[in-house]
């Protein structure tokens, strides 16, 4: 599957299962006491995968700080400048 079609998904599910809890929160009686859990609890699983669908992959790990150091020549002070 795509990941574009996922991310819809993702985001079609928490809107349906948004728009569910709402909808059941009206009238919190008999079945739609565990509609309305059901929908809440779809609706914090699809929050999460669509959290995750948009995390940002990195191509190559970014240099370390040590080798950045080695890298920079080491200046000498000169007599001006130590006082």
């Amino acid at each position: 599957m795509q990941h574009d079609s996922k991310q819809e998904i993702a985001k079609i599910g928490m809107v349906t299962s948004l728009g569910l809890t709402v909808a059941t929160s009206l009238k919190m009686k008999g079945i739609n006491k565990k509609i309305h859990f059901g929908a809440g609890m779809a609706f914090c699983g699809f929050a999460l995968w669509h959290h995750y669908l948009y995390q940002i992959q990195p191509c190559s790990a970014p240099p370390k700080q040590k080798e950045m150091k080695k890298d920079k020549p080491k200046q000498k002070k000169t007599d001006l400048e130590k006082n």
